[in-house]
């Protein structure tokens, strides 16, 4: 009854529309062929600009010129298809990749791309096709890009006028559980109320209307020029440093490309928002995309959420609502408009927010390991994906290894887990002797939704547990599975560095004994590298020195003290002085 009635209303809509004339709003020259509801929808802008800024890849809107780049894809030559399927054999989304000459020639980055839709294809289960152009170089598609030009996609945004309420009875239908019926139901309507007014127009990417049903399931590689004008495409600039490797971490210098792509693949499927686009552009019509149609104030309850005005105005606080207690900050817009620096298509930037959500972030930073999350996989859920169900399996720890530099202790290593929901982890901090020192709580940890996954994180103040010489790490899944616990001891020095034996303070003086504690040393003690008044006296064989000082002035503390000792660059082993 409820789908009678909401499509009795969007009929009555569509009417309107058709009485008073209304416009199909569009930007770009498209064409579309196609009849019946298919000719309802129009391409529109949507293209979004990578460029590189403070050691990190942020997006912006397009430029008309930057946008042209991947309007103008025929001038890429002849694209390779890299992977098909039958659509009436596969299980859930397929993404079939068309690349360039030039990104053929460069293996690393196409079986990058490869593996980035694969993450994608792990979790939708809809039965659906999306196709990508993708090209990595100095050139984009075949067209000059300037060098400061890090990257430019398209979604392929197209705007439904008056579509919401049939938007909202696909959602209803591919609702997959209790929860999420509930929450569909109590999305406005007929119409959505925004704080810019009411509106029945939806503008998503086509992959939105695809996983719900509004256009064909299957996008085609039949068409020339494709349907709904340009088809969704992601281009690289090459002049960017990146690592193509993740599996041990992310050279600092370099940026994650696995999470660049997959970010933009994110945008293609549906990580896109309408706010500030009216403030911009007044003549646009007002329209809201999938997510902005759950973007609301921090007030937002279960019981206003069907009343309650969403956000389409730059600045403020946006959140996503889910439907129960958890609500996620988003980004809200440009500065130069009151918002918080970033488009708003994202999730909010985990500098801002203090704790990263997913890919989405509007910020991937050098030398860091960023992954598809949880977060990311409800949001597409939400935006009418269907989803695999995950299992109730126990993650299993693989590998792990503790670095200590200063205070900051790095945990690294491999895990598995076939679910792919590995939420927290919770470390117990041992002695020598196997004694616990200490424990955490179980905090929250962002290693992605692969079955098997790199993880690396940070333990900031190791200078309050002086004792400290190996950890124990534990890991804890959606359902509350507890991994095995597996140790790391964080002792050990560089290769080829001094050796701490011995060390003990008497008299206003401490004394190291060791190997290679020559001229030009350094001590550190409880994590800090110490300048004592008189200096550090090595001895010509290099087996000890001496520091003259006060505990104070050195550092040292009544009970354990923690010493290295770095000779050009390079770490001796940490050597713990018990009393």
């Amino acid at each position: 009854m409820r789908s009678q009635f909401i499509l009795r209303c969007h009929l009555a809509l569509l009417l309107a529309a058709a009485l008073f004339s209304l416009p199909l709003f569009h930007t770009a020259d498209t064409s579309v062929h196609a009849s019946g509801s298919q000719s309802l929808f129009r391409g529109v802008g949507g293209v979004s600009a990578l460029y590189q800024f403070d050691g990190a890849l942020l997006a912006r809107n397009a430029t008309a010129e930057e946008s042209a780049l991947v309007s103008e894809i025929e001038n890429a030559g002849d694209m390779t298809l890299l992977s098909s399927v039958e659509p009436s054999a596969q299980t859930g989304l397929k993404i079939l990749l068309r690349s360039t000459a030039q990104l053929d020639a460069n293996q690393k980055a196409k079986q990058a791309f490869v593996k980035a839709a694969q993450t994608w294809e792990s979790v939708v289960s809809t039965p659906m096709t999306v196709i990508i152009d993708i090209d990595y170089g100095p050139n984009c598609f075949g067209n000059p890009a300037p060098p400061d030009l890090a990257g430019v996609t398209n979604p392929q945004i197209l705007f439904g006028e008056g579509h919401y309420l049939e938007f909202l009875e696909h959602l209803l239908d591919n609702a997959s559980t209790p929860e999420e019926l509930e929450l569909y139901y109590r999305l406005p309507q007929p119409v959505l109320p925004t704080d810019q007014g009411e509106t029945f127009n939806v503008q998503v990417p086509s992959a939105v209307f695809r996983a719900t049903g509004l256009i064909d399931r299957h996008a085609t590689d039949d068409y020339n020029p494709p349907l709904y004008g340009p088809r969704p495409s992601i281009w690289i600039n090459s002049t960017s440093p990146y690592d193509f490797d993740f599996t041990n971490g992310i050279d600092s210098s370099m940026f994650d490309f696995d999470a660049v792509v997959s970010r933009e693949m994110g945008r293609v499927l549906g990580f896109y928002s309408t706010v500030g686009l009216v403030e911009a552009h007044p003549e646009c019509p007002l329209a809201a995309s999938s997510w902005d149609m759950f973007r609301v104030p921090p007030s937002a309850t279960l019981d206003s959420f069907s009343t309650v005005e969403r956000i389409l105005t730059t600045g403020g606080n946006h959140f996503f609502f889910m439907g129960g207690t958890e609500e996620l900050p988003l980004s809200t817009g440009l500065s130069d408009m009151g918002g918080d620096g970033n488009e708003p298509g994202h999730w909010k930037d985990d500098t801002l927010f203090g704790l990263r959500i997913g890919i989405m972030d509007p910020t991937i930073p050098m030398g860091k390991r960023q992954t598809v999350t949880r977060h990311d996989v409800k949001a597409l859920d939400l935006f009418g994906y269907g989803i695999f169900p995950t299992g109730n399996n126990k993650p299993v720890i693989s590998s792990v290894a503790g670095d200590l530099n200063g205070q900051v202790l790095t945990l690294s290593g491999s895990l598995t887990d076939a679910d792919g929901d590995v939420l927290q982890a919770q470390v117990q901090l041992l002695d020598k002797k196997n004694n616990v020192l200490g424990q955490t709580a179980p905090f929250a940890i962002d290693v992605g939704i692969l079955p098997s996954q790199f993880f690396e994180f940070e333990f900031p103040n190791m200078g309050n547990f002086p004792e400290a010489t190996q950890v124990s790490l534990t890991i804890i899944d959606s359902r509350g599975n507890i991994s095995n616990a597996l140790k790391s001891d964080f002792t050990a020095g560089d290769a080829g560095g001094p050796r701490i034996k011995s060390a003990a303070y008497k008299t206003d003086k401490l004394i190291i004994r060791g190997k290679n504690l020559k001229a030009g040393v350094q001590i550190e003690i409880n994590g800090v590298i110490i300048d004592p008044p008189s200096g550090i006296h090595p001895t010509k064989s290099g087996k000890d020195l001496e520091i003259e000082g006060t505990m104070q002035e050195l550092n040292l503390r009544a009970g354990a003290n923690r010493i290295r000792a770095i000779r050009n660059g390079l770490r001796s082993n940490v050597f713990v002085d018990v009393p």
